[in-house]
């Protein structure tokens, strides 16, 4: 599978996830479920256990997310291997630091907090945070085995 398909896939969110899903072997599968479920708990330990306030960078996580939108783009023109490399690469660590961000927006005691009655939204940011880092964990180590 190719990076160029799974950006074809992303008009379609829920058509990414499956055609992802389709053509990954089921131990493949599992096993970057495991990692991706590791990633997670690092990151809600961090979240929760860190006194480094990651609510007070939202400008910066925005910016970093446009020059990663931005990569994607150019590398639509260079089809460049280490680029895509570097993509995946910085996508894990990007949607990590969403999630430890969403993380301490729900729990609160920073500067930025989510009410209670955002919980709707609190656990969408959750889901796309998780889904975007498993799915680019298997982009990033799933080409290693081609």
């Amino acid at each position: 599978m190719s990076y160029y398909d799974e950006e074809a896939g992303l008009l379609g969110g829920g058509f990414k996830q499956d055609y992802t899903f389709e053509f990954a072997e089921r131990q493949v599968r599992q096993g970057f479920i495991r990692k991706t479920f590791v990633v997670v708990l690092g990151c809600a330990a961090f979240a929760t256990q860190s006194r480094y306030d990651l609510t007070l960078s939202s400008g910066a996580l925005v910016s970093a997310g446009l020059a990663l939108l931005s990569a994607c783009v150019l590398n639509l023109f260079l089809r460049a291997p280490w680029l895509y490399v570097a993509i995946c690469g910085l996508g894990v660590l990007l949607f990590s630091l969403y999630l430890v961000f969403d993380i301490q927006l729900l729990m609160g005691g920073h500067k930025y907090a989510l009410s209670p009655d955002e919980y709707v939204f609190a656990s969408l940011n959750l889901y796309l945070d998780i889904i975007n880092i498993f799915l680019y964990l298997l982009q990033l180590l799933g080409e290693r085995r081609d």
